[in-house]
């Protein structure tokens, strides 16, 4: 008795395919992947020709490309952030995004010389202030969340981490902005301080791709919130 053969599958049909068919198929696929990239690159430059010939100032063409190249580089840096660290990225961008207390500030000091208590006594003042207060509330929730979720991937066996160190340079470039005020040079330097506002705060967003650097992203988010602070502070003097 010969038992009987096995049922074909479904995948036994199938012919193999010579080097040559896999060949082709691939070029076909890299063929249709760099024509989709090719117009996506001739949208965007059409877009920046059009921005080119409608824009009234060079101003704007400026502020263009600072946001192009921010977008850019947030991008490029979000990108690569591992699922597990998703949580404390969100709440380091949304405590970044207190920056907005920059705005409420600059109201607050806008007519400044005209009043002469700390009471706000005009709506643009009022309005500065709450947005400041809301945006500080915003800033310190927003770091101490992030704080206490990466505090939950800490291990026992982890290493010690002496952040106060960094406490040193964040101190020096401080100082030299309370000197700037003195030598008359203030105006300068609060834009050197913004700098590395800026700095810091990609950097932070960056920390968090990892779960080796997250903390030191968080420390250096609160860096460059408390430089954009101090150099806008500056600016209002």
């Amino acid at each position: 008795f010969n038992p009987p053969p096995p049922p074909r599958k479904a995948g036994d049909d199938v012919a193999e395919k010579t080097e040559d068919e896999l060949m082709h198929e691939a070029n076909e696929k890299q063929n249709a992947l760099f024509i989709r990239n090719a117009g996506i690159a001739s949208l965007a430059a059409s877009a920046l020709l059009a921005f080119g010939f409608n824009t009234d100032s060079h101003d704007s063409v400026s502020l263009m490309a600072t946001f192009a190249l921010a977008g850019l580089a947030g991008y490029q840096v979000v990108w690569g952030v591992a699922p597990a660290l998703h949580s404390p990225l969100m709440a380091v961008t949304n405590a970044i995004s207190g920056m907005t207390a920059v705005g409420g500030m600059l109201l607050l000091a806008n007519g400044a010389s005209e009043t002469s208590g700390i009471i706000p006594d005009s709506p643009s003042h009022w309005m500065g202030a709450i947005a400041t207060t809301l945006s500080f509330v915003n800033i310190v929730g927003g770091f101490l969340i992030t704080g206490k979720m990466l505090d939950l991937f800490r291990r026992p066996e982890d290493p010690k981490e002496f952040f106060e160190l960094y406490a040193i340079p964040s101190a020096l470039l401080i100082a030299g902005l309370g000197a700037s005020y003195f030598s008359g040079n203030i105006e300068n330097v609060s834009g050197s301080v913004a700098i590395a506002s800026a700095i810091c705060c990609i950097a932070a967003i960056a920390g968090l791709a990892d779960q080796k650097t997250a903390r030191t992203g968080n420390i250096l988010g609160i860096a460059g919130v408390s430089f954009g602070l101090a150099s806008t502070a500056a600016d209002m003097s």
